[in-house]
């Protein structure tokens, strides 16, 4: 049962009866919306929406809140109908700019120091640990500069966050803390689905290259050029570039573009708990699914009792690095490099690059039971840390004191 409540000057709310609702989200958006028609019946309904004073909603689904945001435009027919619309307070991520420069910081402390700057009321900050060593735009949005940060962080540790609005606080999350996994199955909750796939934009080369034009970094996929041919993509890089980093982002990279891409749309029995970014489990005999995805896309109707949701699905990737502290070592932690190889991954075969100097290194992350378990970051490249190690990478456990 939903309950709308329209808030002004920092009220308990009016709570007001609608005719339908429309509440949806989805992977990459700067935040959810709202659009709902409010019932014509309720008296003088018409003076108690007017978007220029700021007005605010909360929406409930029973006792459960599942959006309150800002009204940023309403309609008024002859009927007395009203038709709203409203985005949660990650809209001015959206709808601010600015220029940003960014040296030697991790994500959170940028999503910290953004929302400290334009006064936007944040809880729940997860540590992302991995230091990004610029970020620089001359001109964008909030939404762009953490976009740009979270993509540099999945890149070199193969963990995605994301950010949102719960109760008019935002909030950065890691991706996989979702732990509860709703079964949407044929036969019990789903509706109807749609499943495509496409190599229309596939890669199997990639190169990076630099400002100066040089070839910084190439990968290939030998198997699937066997099988589609050669398509081959190049990005270029403006700041100056470590060759093992650069070269761990372009085998990371071209991993994503060598996919094909799926399409997987599906109706089912509404479920407020289930928006972008979560997992379901999802079952189709039919198409011999069953396993686990991502919810990239939301989009929740509620007409009366009845409550429905259409999703757009994504592969959850089975390997992506666990992010874990283990006995008294943590992500964060200053420690001391012993000195030898480092790999690209912590699953890597062989090693990247030169030996690595010892010295003083920044944990960033930790994969339990990986080959090589601590991804380091030496002082040549974090300020904050002391010395001249250059380990810029993952490292077996018995070089890490």
């Amino acid at each position: 049962m939903i309950s709308f409540y329209i808030v002004k000057n920092n009220n308990k709310g009016t709570s007001i009866p609608i005719s339908s609702l429309n509440w949806n989200g989805r992977k990459g958006a700067a935040g959810r919306s709202l659009s709902a028609i409010l019932h014509p019946n309720y008296p003088n309904i018409e003076n108690n929406i007017d978007v220029s004073d700021g007005v605010k909603c909360v929406v409930y689904d029973d006792k459960k809140e599942i959006f309150r945001g800002i009204v940023i435009s309403n309609e008024m027919g002859k009927d007395k109908s009203v038709n709203i619309t409203a985005r949660d307070n990650l809209i001015y991520f959206a709808n601010n700019d600015d220029t940003f420069n960014y040296i030697n910081k991790t994500a959170s402390e940028v999503f910290k120091d953004l929302c400290n700057r334009f006064e936007i009321a944040y809880k729940e900050v997860y540590d992302t640990g991995y230091v990004i060593p610029k970020i620089s735009l001359e001109k964008g949005t909030l939404w762009d500069c953490m976009l740009e940060a979270l993509q540099e962080t999945y890149k070199a540790t193969g963990i995605r966050y994301y950010i949102d609005s719960k109760e008019g606080l935002v909030r950065l999350l890691k991706r996989k803390n979702n732990t509860k996994v709703w079964q949407i199955a044929v036969g019990e909750n789903l509706s109807d689905y749609s499943y495509s796939k496409s190599i229309g934009g596939i890669v199997t080369r990639l190169k990076i290259i630099s400002s100066n034009g040089t070839v910084s970094s190439f990968e290939k996929d030998d198997e699937l050029e066997k099988k589609v041919g050669i398509f081959q993509k190049i990005i270029k890089k403006n700041e100056s570039l470590n060759v093992g980093l650069v070269t761990g982002e372009t085998k990371v990279s071209l991993k994503n573009f060598s996919k094909p891409t799926e399409q997987l749309n599906i109706t089912a029995v509404g479920n407020s708990d289930i928006v972008s970014g979560c997992i379901v489990r999802l079952k189709i005999p039919e198409l011999k699914i069953d396993r686990d995805y991502y919810v990239d896309e939301d989009n929740h109707e509620y007409q009366g009792d009845l409550h429905t949701m259409s999703l757009t699905l994504n592969n959850v990737n089975d390997t992506e690095v666990k992010d874990v502290s283990t006995g008294s070592k943590k992500i964060g932690d200053i420690v001391d490099f012993a000195g030898g190889s480092h790999y690209i991954s912590s699953t890597a075969e062989t090693p990247t690059g030169s030996l690595r100097v010892a010295g003083k290194a920044k944990i960033t992350n930790i994969a339990e039971k990986a080959p090589h378990k601590y991804h380091l970051i030496g002082g040549i490249y974090d300020v904050t840390v002391s010395g001249n190690s250059n380990v810029y990478g993952w490292v077996d456990e018995n070089t890490v004191k």
